[in-house]
């Protein structure tokens, strides 16, 4: 079908059945409804859709999508919608996972092949995506102007200019600068990954403004069930936002413990195995977890990986990476703030179980202001349950008014941590936890 303008459907839940298929579309009508109910226009069989959930309108000579006041909300390039005009590539996701694009522009195909493979295959040659950006530029696509960048302008420059932590003597697959966007523009870009940027699911480091390197992890412990690391890889695997993507990282221990986490691990390679990765990616690691010795399973598993991306080269010891002693280091500090004790330079301040930060005497990061200043209004506890460490604003929990906590730029009560996290428990206040 070929209607235009249209609405397509690009993206099913990550778990469950659908009675739809992914890739169908919709004429848009005047008035096009979504909702539970058989006589919409659109319907979609699930309990967390409302009878009339939303609704697309031409109306004032533009188009209009409006929640039809649903019991769980619409999604519009991840943020709740209310009533929003609509432009051509924007993203509604209904909230048990059915995606769907709205087309308003006649597609063109702008792709160029060849410029694209050769990229793929040099992909540090600068001059090749000069040349692939100029093409794009020639041809009015909106991916060349974001080639010429090598940031988006929103990611927050204390953040891309970090310096790159060390794990075990090496370069980690993933530096701390993971980039927060902001906009409509950005969060159309990455389609249905765009909830799970913005909600911490997903972080990315950028680089000629596509996304370079990512992790998956569940921010905290408040998950929806269908929420897995592997049907999460599945879903970013489809988008062509991330067909340059290099590395991966992906945190089973975030979604669970115990038997759990076994369970999200084998159901992560089963995926790797069947569902074709980014040509471009080049290594994948999974952890922070305890300690864990690859199985038989695991190595025909990932062999089967292997063979089907011919980029990909981490072998199976290196897959799996464990959490050992954490520590902080304190990257910025305002003058009106003392932290005792000082950290030592090559190790920073090093975490029993647990930690607090605050003024009491019983912390361990124990910090000096004015009664005036918010970093006296600090409470946080940094421990480690089942081999996952994790920071908990308890005076948030308690419902005292403290500073807000930020952990990557984003404003958090609770957060699973990894290396090379940044957390600013106040302005101008800034760690970074680093895993030894």
């Amino acid at each position: 079908m070929n209607d235009f303008p249209s609405l397509e459907l690009v993206a099913l839940p990550l778990a469950g059945s659908s009675t739809l298929s992914r890739g169908r579309r919709w004429p848009l009508a005047p008035r096009l409804v979504i909702g539970r109910a058989s006589g919409n226009d659109v319907t979609v069989s699930s309990p967390a859709i409302s009878p009339r959930h939303v609704q697309l309108e031409f109306r004032h000579a533009r188009w209009w999508a409006q929640d039809l006041g649903s019991e769980n909300g619409t999604l519009h390039n991840g943020d709740f919608l209310n009533d929003a005009e609509l432009v051509d590539g924007d993203v509604l996701e209904l909230p048990d996972g059915h995606c769907f694009v709205v087309h308003l522009d006649e597609e063109r195909d702008v792709s160029n092949s060849a410029l694209e493979n050769a990229v793929l295959a040099q992909p540090d040659d600068e001059a090749l995506w000069n040349v692939w950006a100029d093409w794009l530029l020639e041809q009015g696509a909106p991916l060349g102007a974001r080639l010429r960048g090598q940031l988006p302008s929103s990611t927050p420059p204390s953040q891309a200019l970090l310096p790159a932590p060390r794990v075990d003597g090496e370069e980690p697959l993933v530096r701390p600068a993971l980039g927060s966007l902001s906009g409509s523009g950005d969060a159309r870009f990455l389609r249905t990954m765009a909830r799970r940027f913005r909600t911490g699911w997903l972080d990315v480091e950028w680089a000629r403004g596509l996304p370079r390197r990512a992790v998956i992890r569940a921010p905290g412990p408040f998950r929806l069930a269908n929420e897995t690391p592997g049907a999460l890889v599945e879903r970013l695997f489809e988008e062509p936002a991330f067909r340059f993507l290099r590395a991966l990282e992906i945190d089973p221990l975030s979604f669970g413990s115990g038997a759990r986490v076994a369970e999200e691990v084998d159901g992560l390679l089963e995926v790797l195995s069947r569902v074709r990765a980014p040509p471009a990616l080049e290594a994948v690691r999974i952890g922070p977890m305890p300690e864990l010795e690859p199985s038989a399973a695991h190595r025909e598993a990932w062999t089967r990986v292997l063979k089907q991306s011919p980029r990909l080269a981490t072998p199976i010891e290196r897959l799996f990476f464990s959490s050992g002693n954490a520590s902080l280091e304190v990257v910025s500090a305002p003058k009106e703030v003392q932290v005792h004790p000082k950290p030592r330079s090559t190790v920073g301040l090093v975490l029993g179980e647990p930690n607090f930060i605050g003024q009491l005497d019983e912390c361990a990061v124990q910090l000096s202001a004015d009664d005036d200043h918010e970093a006296s209004r600090l409470a946080l506890r940094i421990d480690r349950d089942n081999g996952r460490w994790f920071i908990e604003d308890v005076a948030g929990r308690a419902g005292i008014r403290g500073a807000q906590l930020k952990v990557n730029g984003r404003n958090t009560r609770l957060a699973h941590l990894r290396d090379g996290d940044v957390l600013e428990p106040c302005g101008g206040f800034t760690l970074r936890f680093r895993l030894r």
